[in-house]
């Protein structure tokens, strides 16, 4: 006798059984940009007058005593920037000397040059002098199957099963996500 039974996505008929389900999943572009606006109301019309700080102290962060606090007077600008710096990597912000004018050390570890002068900064051509689309997420959509099809021994004492499963992830050709795609065998036994 025949005994077959549908729950969902799960199918089952006498000791074999076959299940399928899936997935979507995806993200919208993101969208980075410099507003040069904001710079040019303040003053600045190209990026030349901007550096990369990374994780050396501003002016708004030295205290007259050389710790971190707010800006003082008799310390007005801290010019030391990191041009090579990424989310990854960058140098430890160096120690200043002194109290009452703190001062920077006579020699800088790689990477840190000083942010006065004008070929330490960032270059006037956006292009040239940050990578803004490449720092960006772009979209990505992706959408994955699922499958399992297997046969379970109902008749023995500890109804051993064995299933087949595998799984398959589908993407356009304008699509920045991974196609990938899995299989495998699975076993169980009920005690």
């Amino acid at each position: 006798m025949d005994v077959c039974s549908n729950t969902g996505n799960d199918y089952h008929c006498n000791n074999w059984n076959l299940a399928l389900s899936g997935e979507f999943w995806g993200r919208s572009k993101e969208v980075l940009s410099i507003n040069m606006c904001e710079a040019i109301a303040d003053g600045k019309s190209n990026l030349n007058d901007y550096g990369v700080v990374g994780r050396q102290a501003s002016r708004y962060h030295i205290r007259s005593g050389g710790t971190l606090g707010l800006v003082s007077a008799v310390n007005p600008v801290v010019p030391l920037i990191e041009p090579a710096a990424t989310i990854n990597e960058s140098q430890n912000a160096i120690t200043l000397l002194g109290s009452t004018p703190v001062i920077f050390p006579t020699t800088f570890p790689t990477g840190l040059v000083d942010g006065t002068v004008a070929t330490n900064r960032i270059p006037e051509d956006l292009d040239e002098a940050l990578n803004i689309c490449g720092a960006a997420a772009s979209k990505a959509f992706t959408g994955k199957v699922f499958a399992q099809f297997g046969y379970t021994w109902n008749d023995n004492r500890y109804t051993p099963n064995l299933s087949f499963i595998g799984s398959a992830e589908f993407t356009g050709c304008t699509n920045s996500a991974v196609q990938m795609w899995s299989a495998g065998l699975q076993g169980s036994l009920n005690f």
